[in-house]
């Protein structure tokens, strides 16, 4: 086989290597944008969760099904990409074929880690949430607290008036006593509405922990799956590494030991990672 024919397969695979360094590029610039977005709308969730008061915990709820429903669409998104990329063109050269396994091996690796991401953010989400509605059962508690000791300072208040019902003092004992009662008709008032926010809160917690727990399912078997055809792009990417050195070098040239091995441990490192 003459040096032309043996760098005539190679000379594609040289043209092609500036796109396909393009387009590793655009795929992680893409990767990197999509990080900052995460965590500049994480950091500002979490400045504004801070100055947050726990009767205001509705708009968190509002947030992490407003997630939900983006996780779907982007889920949706994938499997129509996952689809369409799936689709192998009829007749391709070994260095089409070769070219095509790496760009699907790439949008393959960043879709799964993007999913990670997004498991990862949701469970943040049911953090918060779980950590907001311990804040309004403790303030409930202290609610109460407050509420039983105005109760025993009215009855102590109407003791005293019975034993001094005639004393010069019953006014200004009167008016203590119509001031406390004003103040635990308030505490009272607001432990009614905190336990009304504290139960609803819980209701909505246990679906949102439902509906997390089967999209957390769900996210984990699509990140089983691209991984499993991450494992099967490389597979074919190895399979056709192997038809082209075939191809490339006469079968006398890969007899040799050193050769031989040295090609293997290169198809070894591609499949494995």
């Amino acid at each position: 086989m003459s040096s032309e024919e043996a760098a005539g397969p190679r000379s594609p695979r040289r043209d092609l290597a500036p796109q396909i360094e393009l387009i590793c590029q655009q795929n992680t610039i893409v990767v990197l944008e999509d990080t900052i977005k995460r965590l500049k709308s994480i950091i500002l969730e979490t400045e504004k969760a801070q100055n947050k008061s726990p009767s205001r915990l509705d708009s968190f709820i509002k947030t992490l099904e407003a997630d939900k429903d983006h996780y779907k669409s982007e889920a949706q998104n994938l499997r129509k990409m996952i689809r369409n990329s799936s689709k192998s063109p009829r007749r391709l050269s070994p260095t089409s074929r070769a070219t095509h396994c790496d760009v699907e091996l790439l949008k393959t690796t960043r879709d799964r880690e993007e999913l990670k991401c997004m498991l990862e953010k949701y469970e943040r989400h049911l953090a918060e949430i779980q950590g907001n509605v311990k804040v309004l059962t403790s303030e409930r508690d202290k609610t109460f607290l407050l509420y039983e000791q105005a109760k025993e300072e009215i009855a102590r208040l109407r003791r005293e008036m019975m034993k001094s019902c005639k004393s010069p003092k019953s006014t200004t004992a009167h008016a203590i006593l119509r001031r406390v009662e004003t103040e635990r008709d308030v505490a009272f008032t607001d432990l009614r509405r905190m336990t009304t926010e504290r139960d609803s809160l819980r209701e909505r917690l246990k679906i949102a922990q439902e509906t997390a727990f089967n999209e957390k399912a769900h996210l984990e078997q699509r990140i089983e799956e691209l991984e499993c055809t991450v494992h099967n792009v490389k597979k074919s990417y190895f399979c056709t590494f192997g038809r082209k050195l075939s191809v490339t070098f006469p079968f006398p040239f890969l007899l040799c030991p050193e050769r031989f091995f040295y090609f293997s441990m290169i198809g070894f490192l591609i499949l494995k990672y």
